[in-house]
């Protein structure tokens, strides 16, 4: 009897050691589809299988859309159609299939939406929101142009839920239906509401294309002036597109791309004065094109006319919203007058589109000389995730503890912060000498390549 419940607590510590070694799972729809979505992000399938073994309170449309994504990456997509086949809820059956047959690809996407409408019928089946069945049919109707039925499709999708992903959707939607300043006034009034680096970038790039088409040019035109641009933005032949820019404005007169064109050449070989002229005038010709505006605050800029230059920027901007390199400058602009505070708001603006590391540390900058230590330290343990062999990150973070630990009053608190300060400094001393060992690398492989020549 002794040995029977030895045996037993034995088990019964190996099944407890076992399931402490399984991750926490959590129930809760929202937390789990994100705990299931960066399982299968990262390829940690076995974590995935784990996750999905233990079901969530609710299953909602992205569970089943992660659940398709997981077994197309590993293979398996006929796996799940058999288990789809027990699935007694119409509607689910009929998503699924849905889901299955737009990850099978192109040749499929009829299949698909056959399922999607079918699901559609039986929606009452289904007590969670159903706005991405209507996003995926609206997706798979632009791929057959069918533009009218798309857009009432990810309109019932906006009117369920709100998603940016949706928004931008229908702003593309619009696009390809040629209603171009309806485009422009929906993502300028949405600005706000769209966050994420994805979706502003394909923001970004409806907006230029709407820009571009509002006042189309003659086909032959259209593409001599892209040509033309291309060869002035590698700051060659100015002298040559400067005079094929002014032989445009004999021929062309009533197309302002032929004095911004002129503009940017006049502007490259130094003749400043001149770059104004042609960008006032391609201005006056077409007051709704922002480019026009942004370079003549560059311009201006350059000229250390900073008034000016922010008036063109801010014309810019309310023309149109997604210019990075505007809210760049306007951040310049900002803290040259002192005002830290729009400094700040501006680079943040400009980092939603996309960043590097110089960036990340501009902003590092503003938030010091704003007295944000919270947002600087928060900001510095992401870029050093981010950019894990580069030292500055490391030192400013070296820095950052100083000003902690003069802040800290509490004893204790001010010995583990010093042991953290301490913990950093040394990390930095290990980048610094990675950084010295490469550049001696570099150069010896300089010097050697200079020798063979």
């Amino acid at each position: 009897m002794y040995k029977k419940t030895l045996i037993i607590l034995a088990l019964i510590f190996l099944a407890f050691s076992c399931n402490s070694n399984k991750i926490h799972v959590y129930k809760n729809s929202k937390l789990y589809n994100k705990q299931l979505k960066e399982s299968i992000d990262n390829k940690k399938f076995k974590e995935t299988k784990y996750i999905l073994k233990q079901e969530p309170n609710a299953k909602t449309l992205d569970y089943y859309k992660y659940l398709v994504k997981y077994y197309y990456l590993t293979n398996n997509l006929k796996e799940l159609t058999e288990l789809n086949k027990k699935e007694k809820n119409k509607f689910v059956k009929s998503y699924l299939s849905g889901l299955i047959f737009t990850a099978k690809g192109i040749y499929y996407f009829d299949d698909a939406l056959k399922k999607f409408y079918e699901a559609e019928k039986y929606q009452e089946l289904y007590n969670q929101s159903i706005s991405e069945l209507f996003y995926n049919i609206a997706v798979i109707e632009i791929k057959k142009e069918n533009y009218k039925t798309s857009i009432n499709y990810i309109e019932k999708a906006l009117k369920k839920d709100f998603n940016e992903k949706y928004l931008v959707l229908k702003a593309y939607i619009l696009m390809k239906q040629g209603k171009y300043k309806i485009v422009q006034k929906l993502l300028n009034n949405s600005f706000e509401k769209i966050n994420k680096e994805k979706n502003l970038i394909k923001a970004l790039n409806i907006m230029s294309f709407t820009f571009d088409s509002l006042r189309p040019m003659p086909k032959e035109l259209k593409a001599a002036y892209a040509r033309w641009l291309a060869v002035v933005q590698t700051g060659k032949h100015l002298q040559t597109v400067l005079k094929v820019a002014k032989e445009g404005m004999n021929e062309y007169p009533e197309y302002s791309e032929m004095y911004t064109l002129a503009g940017l050449a006049s502007y490259l070989l130094d003749n400043k004065s001149e770059a104004v002229t042609y960008f006032t005038r391609a201005m006056e010709m077409d007051k709704k094109r922002p480019f026009n505006y942004v370079q003549m605050g560059i311009i201006y800029w350059n000229l250390k006319q900073y008034f000016k230059a922010e008036d063109y920027f801010l014309k810019a901007i309310t023309i149109n919203k997604y210019s990075p390199i505007v809210y760049a400058y306007l951040s310049k602009l900002a803290k040259q007058s002192q005002n830290i505070r729009s400094s700040i708001k501006y680079k943040e603006l400009q980092r939603k589109f996309g960043t590097n590391f110089d960036t990340e540390m501009e902003l590092v900058t503003l938030y010091q000389l704003g007295k944000k230590p919270a947002d600087t330290k928060k900001l510095l343990e992401t870029i050093i995730k981010k950019y894990p062999n580069k030292k500055d990150s490391y030192k400013e973070m070296v820095h950052l503890y100083d000003t902690l630990i003069d802040e800290e009053s509490n004893p204790d608190i001010k010995l583990l912060l010093r042991k953290k300060q301490l913990a950093y400094e040394e990390l930095y001393k290990q980048k610094d000498e990675e950084e010295s060992k490469r550049k001696l690398v570099r150069a010896e492989i300089e010097s050697n390549g200079q020798k063979k020549k």
